[in-house]
């Protein structure tokens, strides 16, 4: 082959592998053209306008770093284009977690946390399973504020204005805490006007303490081996004050061991720390966005005819010709009247920045923050855009996404389900409808039942007033009936047969043996009497005898004068003790003493169905006489008795309730034959275990007399005046005690002997 022609071949060649680089070449362009506007098109009809944005699933994390300046630290998150986020931020224990929805870490994801005393930790994970939405959780060492700002692919989180620490405060390891009991001495609480408090408790020597969360709305101080005084022990009722605490209330906790704790309710979860210098514990609160309850003005109701009219209350001079104003309290209650009571939000508090996201995408974050099972219906679709940048409960977010998309939610077992308005009214009445159906349906097939007829026999109650009125209310309308024999205490009743096997079911419920009591009563009555004589009695007289030259001396001595002396008293008389002629003296000692114990003791028992009246009664009557309208003589017969009654109620746990009544009468004086009585009453009501002995009355009388004989004026003379009169002294005491021991008699229960009517 000559040599131009090859050259000319070689060149052929040249030129078609050119073209064909240029036609592979256009087709890529057009290519990549046709699926940006493919892209670009699906972006447009997702609502989205930021054109920066990419198909989900091509947002990436690449890393996470961290600088420390002088009190600011900056954290950088970098992607691969403009992020969404969400940032929430934790009071218990303290941390931000920034969720970064359609995003994923890459490959190459790098982190780095240099050390420092204000982060703990720095954690970047995926919030769920399907590792569609990234987690970046900051555990703080302190409270700390945040600002999160974007610059293009990466969010700068700016952590500041921790608080600072009081180098006066003394160290927790430097304290030393003794081994003996220790007791509070101070409690207070301080408000300040920006809503910020705090709670101070002061012990005598330094304690153990921890503090423990029960709940969202409780937390517990705990003081261990310290004591509370009674006079510490009393709420603190601070929820009219701009703070998060709602109360306190120290308690003595019960056991061997000496341990305390002060409960705090607080309004909503917040921001805090605790600070102990020595004996001193301060726990400070931040601000709650929750506002405080306001006062309501005090209210009456005026009721004229048949309209009741509520005003409020108001001084004397007021004119009350104007009407009054509503205030804002009286609208919420009128409110809270009409739709029900306000919701309260206790979730986690959340910080949002959404713009146009997709709907299923919020509700996943929401799901993560709040450890929900949601259930989501296919038909549930639409866009979100919502910036929140005070942080608010998650599940107030909850709601307001639902009305802002006329969604709605119902919850079942521990799944949240999530669907339109539309359809959950649709449900609701289907459901109405088939429960109407199912109604008169079932009331079709009663109506149809055949009707029977028992005779129920009635044992322990009565019919009539006891068991009939409960089966009146379960009769079929205008069909059933039921009709008491009293003769022998059955109840007839003509239903259906599922009324019939009810009625039998009242009646194994309330036919019951009641219970019976036994009660025992000792009476004891002592009575002790002492009484004492003791006298000299002189008298003088003249014995001697006219014209007689003869003068005799007598002496007589007696140990028991027949006249005026008493069985056991002894005297003794001297005549002549002078040997006069003209005078007689005689003297005459007196001295007795009477001693007497007396004691009577019955012991009666009665025994008294429940909740029946037992009296028993011990004496005598007195007679007396009287005259009647004619004139003639009757006689009467007082009572003078020992009277107690008792009404015994068996309580379900096997004790026993008494209502005691006791009344003693007896004889005080005697007027013209008719005798006063002396009465003494106790009442009391008391519960005691089975076959207890208790002690109801102790009645208890005294008398005391002195008495003195004498000749007057001679009497009255020191030392010798006991010459010339005599003492008595007279002492009686009785006492009443009565004792009662009940004991409960339970008879066997047997069941009723029911009759089908053939």
């Amino acid at each position: 082959m000559p040599f131009f022609q090859m050259e000319k071949i070689k060149n052929m060649i040249k030129i078609f592998s050119f073209l064909l680089v240029v036609f592979i070449v256009v087709g890529c362009v057009a290519q990549k053209t046709e699926n940006a506007q493919t892209a670009e098109q699906a972006q447009m009809q997702q609502g989205i306008s930021d054109k920066s944005a990419v198909v989900p699933g091509d947002r990436q994390i690449s890393a996470v770093s961290v600088e420390l300046q002088d009190q600011i630290i900056e954290i950088r998150i970098q992607g691969n284009q403009k992020l969404v986020y969400t940032s929430i931020k934790q009071s218990f224990p303290f941390g931000i977690a920034i969720y970064l929805p359609e995003t994923v870490i890459a490959d190459s994801f790098k982190t780095t946390l240099p050390e420092n005393e204000s982060i703990g930790d720095l954690i970047v994970t995926y919030a769920d399973e399907e590792k569609t939405t990234v987690k970046v959780e900051i555990l703080l060492k302190e409270d700390l504020n945040y600002e999160v700002t974007e610059n293009n692919n990466t969010l700068k989180l700016v952590l500041s204005g921790g608080m600072e620490k009081d180098e006066s405060l003394v160290s927790e390891e430097n304290i030393i805490i003794p081994d003996k009991t220790a007791t509070m001495t101070h409690i207070e609480f301080n408000t300040m006007e920006d809503g910020k408090s705090d709670i101070v408790v002061q012990t005598n020597h330094p304690v153990k303490y921890d503090i423990t969360q029960a709940g969202n709305d409780k937390l517990y101080l705990n003081l261990y081996n310290t004591i509370i005084p009674d006079y510490h022990r009393r709420p603190f009722l601070t929820q009219y004050f701009k703070s998060a605490v709602e109360s306190l209330m120290p308690i003595q906790v019960p056991g061997e061991k000496k341990n305390s704790k002060i409960e705090i309710k607080i309004r909503e979860q917040v921001p805090y720390r605790i600070v102990r210098n020595q004996n001193i514990i301060s726990i400070f609160f931040e601000p709650s966005m929750v506002e405080p309850p306001v006062f309501t003005k005090a209210t009456k109701k005026v009721i004229s005819g048949s309209q009741t009219q509520t005003v409020e209350a108001v001084k004397e001079g007021t004119d009350l010709s104007e009407e009054p104003e509503v205030s804002v309290a009286e609208k919420q209650t009128m409110e809270e009247l009409i739709f029900g009571p306000k919701k309260k939000y206790t979730g986690e508090k959340i910080k949002l920045d959404f713009y146009e996201t997709d709907i299923k995408n919020v509700f996943r974050i929401l799901r993560s923050v709040g450890k929900r099972n949601f259930a989501i219906d296919n038909n549930v679709e639409g866009k979100v855009t919502l910036t929140l940048e005070n942080p608010v409960p998650w599940d107030q977010v909850l709601d307001l996404v639902l009305k802002m998309n006329n969604l709605g939610m119902e919850k079942e077992g521990d799944v949240t389900r999530i669907a339109t308005l539309d359809t959950l009214t649709k449900e609701e009445n289907i459901l109405q409808e088939v429960t109407a159906a199912r109604k008169k349906s079932l009331e079709q097939k009663k109506s149809l039942e055949p009707l029977d007829t028992k005779y129920l026999s009635i044992n322990y109650s009565d019919a009539e007033t006891e068991i009939k009125p409960h089966i009146d209310q379960i009769l079929t309308k205008d069909r059933g009936n039921v009709t008491v024999d009293k003769r022998t205490n059955t109840i007839v009743i003509t239903d259906t047969q599922p009324k019939i096997d009810q009625a039998k079911k009242i009646i194994d419920e309330l036919d019951q043996v009641i219970p019976q009591i036994m009660i025992e009563a000792r009476i004891v009555e002592v009575t002790k009497e002492f009484s004492r004589e003791l006298g000299i009695g002189l008298s003088l007289s003249d014995s001697s005898t006219s014209g007689s030259t003869v003068r005799s001396m007598d002496f007589t001595m007696a140990l028991d004068e027949s006249v005026g002396a008493a069985l056991n008293t002894g005297s003794v008389n001297f005549s002549r003790i002078v040997g006069a002629d003209l005078l007689n003296l005689k003297a005459k000692i007196a001295a007795s003493e009477t001693k007497g114990d007396v004691k009577v003791v019955s012991s009666p028992s009665i025994l008294i169905m429940d909740n029946e009246e037992a009296n028993i009664t011990q004496g005598v009557q007195w007679p007396y006489t009287l005259l009647d309208d004619k004139g003639n003589t009757v006689v009467n017969f007082l009572d003078i008795d020992l009277q107690l009654k008792v009404t015994p109620h068996v309580s379900p746990d096997k004790r026993i309730l008494m209502d005691i009544f006791v009344t003693k009468k007896e004889i005080d004086t005697i007027t013209g034959g008719i005798p006063s009585l002396l009465n003494t009453s106790a009442m009391t009501k008391l519960l005691v275990n089975n076959n207890d002995t208790i002690v109801i009355a102790g009645i208890i009388k005294t008398t005391e007399r002195k008495e003195k004989y004498g000749t007057p004026l001679l009497s009255d003379i020191p030392v010798l005046g006991r010459l010339f009169r005599t003492d008595t002294n007279f002492d009686r005491r009785n006492e009443l005690l009565i004792f009662i021991t009940p004991s409960i008699v339970q008879l066997d229960q047997k069941k009723n002997a029911f009759t089908i009517a053939d």
